[in-house]
């Protein structure tokens, strides 16, 4: 017996319950945190954003130079929006002289062919002091105005260091600080959420 048109409507609805929290609610964004890692392959490096707490390898590049960092294709459309939080960790060696060091992050969609870039901020100039090591988090808010990404099309985060007199700007890139040090850098991307 088929069951009855007027309750047709409670047996066919969705059995998927979306959750969102208070601050989702009120804003309308989801953040997903990426972690920038590397992945060696028998065809080379390639330097990936993972949501997955990963042993990355190399677990660090020297004075990283216009490098990207891809997500998967999304598998649909998707809009990104808001203030991204982007934290790089990094290690220094300054060589004397007047030590100066600099990040600048770019926010770019890439389609497989053309690279549009979205949105970019730059670290303040660190002077770190002469002859000596250390470690330095810097965190960059960055301003992404409304963007669509199709089906197929790449969110990528290009990461490009400037350095006076330094031997070493190392930006560190393992997830899974395998080493028991602090050496994640990642990025905090605003979803746009349809409540």
């Amino acid at each position: 017996m088929p069951p009855n048109p007027q309750l047709t409507k409670f047996i066919t609805a969705s059995q998927a319950i979306a959750s969102y929290s208070f601050s989702e609610f009120a804003s309308g964004l989801g953040f997903i945190k990426f972690y920038l890692a590397g992945t060696n392959l028998s065809t080379g490096v390639d330097y990936i954003l993972s949501e997955q707490v990963v042993f990355g390898n190399p677990r660090t590049i020297h004075i990283p130079s216009d490098l990207d960092f891809d997500l998967s294709p999304f598998n649909q459309s998707i809009v990104i929006k808001g203030v991204a939080m982007i934290n790089l960790n990094t290690n220094w060696r300054t060589a004397g002289g007047s030590p100066a060091l600099t990040y600048e992050v770019k926010i770019r969609k890439w389609d497989g062919t053309n690279e549009t870039e979205i949105a970019s901020a730059t670290t303040e100039t660190y002077n770190p002091p002469t002859t000596t090591n250390g470690t330095k988090v810097m965190l960059l808010p960055i301003t992404i105005p409304r963007t669509k990404f199709s089906k197929g099309e790449t969110l990528r985060i290009t990461v490009d260091a400037t350095v006076v007199a330094i031997d070493a700007s190392d930006l560190n890139i393992d997830p899974g600080n395998v080493n028991a040090e602090p050496t994640a850098s990642f990025a905090s991307i605003p979803f746009e959420i349809e409540i």
